[in-house]
């Protein structure tokens, strides 16, 4: 993800020393957010904190596990799990309360509630900066893992991830690029519900009937989408980069980017910005975002792309899939879960050759790896007894996903 400093307004205060292990970014937030802290001998159900981030500060939630799961100091932690809500669509704090509450009574780790920012004043890529900043603070002050993995197995401390809607975007990025085995931590796992993975796909009519903000939001619907991305990106360009539609890491959008005003092509917007960073980061240079090369370019082909590619040295975590059979997102997770069959499927040949000739047996691998699931009607996590037992099996799914 993209160290924060390129999004601050002004040069940050010279940084200590980082650990030689320690990645850049985790460095700069290691020296600011707030610092290390001891916790008490019995953990509090719950702790709220604030987590100094690009550009102000967000709140964070660590729900602690119950006592019969984890009577250990929580500092000793070695897993956690981040909790993304939905965002602005659909966007009900009772629903977020309740599903904490079955994530705690099931896991035997914090469970960390990000109340990432979004909105007017808080446009792409900010909520994803808010997420990565938490993420490292995590890995900095709660999670024991401080210390590189010895093994190119498994990462010291392991990171599960769950959200829905705009979390669920927020969960799939997070996961397909912090999974470095060989880091202090890595995401292991992740469960995401009706997730919005390709913005492109939702095409503007000349026709849209003007209705209220507040009623589109309130509804699982094309126009709601709609509007969310209205909400979430100043310039059609910004939702065209793989790390705001996160199936784009796997192909090309397929279409050109929209022409905008003059004055917003001529401005470089700070997802231009994150992806001048991922380039030398994390991004091979075939994986140029579409935000700066889809106009130019004369293939509008879906074509294929090879993520994550082996100098990456990332190791794609196990993903669980779900939608409802009547929400507008479901085909996205299923073509999604074909493109991550298909990286799982390459992954395996990579590292066992002999795998080659065994089709079969890589392909089964893949499919545990990857779970994809449909249910009646929207398949939201909501208040429901059908929206309760859905969450708690998912708990239980990362808790087995946790402990492998």
């Amino acid at each position: 993800m993209l160290p924060p400093s390129k999004c601050l307004r002004h040069p940050p205060p010279p940084l200590p020393r980082p650990h030689p292990h320690l990645h850049p970014r985790r460095a700069l937030l290691r020296h600011t957010t707030v610092p290390s802290r001891r916790f008490a001998t019995v953990a509090p159900a719950r702790e709220r904190v604030q987590v100094h981030v690009p550009n102000g500060s967000i709140d964070v939630d660590i729900h602690y596990p119950e006592p019969s799961h984890s009577p250990c100091l929580i500092h000793s932690s070695r897993s956690a799990l981040l909790f993304l809500p939905r965002g602005p669509l659909l966007n009900d704090p009772q629903h977020d309360a309740l599903n904490v509450t079955t994530l705690r009574s099931t896991l035997a780790c914090p469970v960390v509630h990000i109340h990432y920012r979004y909105g007017e004043q808080h446009k792409f890529p900010g909520p994803l900066f808010d997420v990565a900043a938490v993420y490292d603070w995590l890995v900095c002050n709660v999670l024991a893992a401080t210390t590189p993995s010895r093994s190119s197995r498994e990462p010291a401390a392991k990171i599960a991830v769950c959200g829905e809607l705009l979390g669920g975007t927020l969960a799939s990025t997070l996961a397909l690029t912090e999974c470095r085995p060989t880091e202090p931590a890595a995401v292991v796992a992740a469960a995401i519900n009706d997730p919005v993975l390709n913005w492109v796909d939702f095409e503007t009519t000349s026709e849209e009937v003007q209705v209220p903000r507040t009623a589109l939001m309130s509804q699982l619907s094309t126009q709601g989408i709609l509007e969310m991305r209205r909400l979430l990106f100043r310039n059609p360009a910004d939702y065209f980069d793989p790390f705001a539609s996160p199936i784009l890491f796997f192909r090309a959008a397929g279409c050109r980017v929209p022409v905008t005003e003059p004055a917003a092509q001529d401005a470089m917007s700070e997802m231009d910005e994150l992806v001048q960073a991922e380039q030398d980061h994390l991004l091979p240079p075939e994986l140029r975002s579409e935000a700066l090369s889809a106009v130019d370019s004369p293939a509008l082909r879906k074509s294929s792309r090879r993520f994550p590619s082996k100098s990456l040295a990332l190791r794609l975590p196990r993903f669980r899939l779900s939608t409802g059979i009547e929400s507008e997102l479901t085909a996205q997770a299923t073509e999604f879960q074909r493109l991550l069959l298909k990286a799982f499927d390459r992954q395996i040949m990579m590292k066992s050759p002999r795998l080659r000739d065994t089709e079969r047996t890589s392909s089964l691998i893949s499919k545990q790896m990857v779970v994809q699931g449909e249910v009646n009607g929207l398949g939201l996590w909501d208040d429901s007894a059908e929206g309760r037992q859905r969450l708690h099996d998912m708990a239980s799914w990362l808790a087995d996903a946790l402990n492998d």
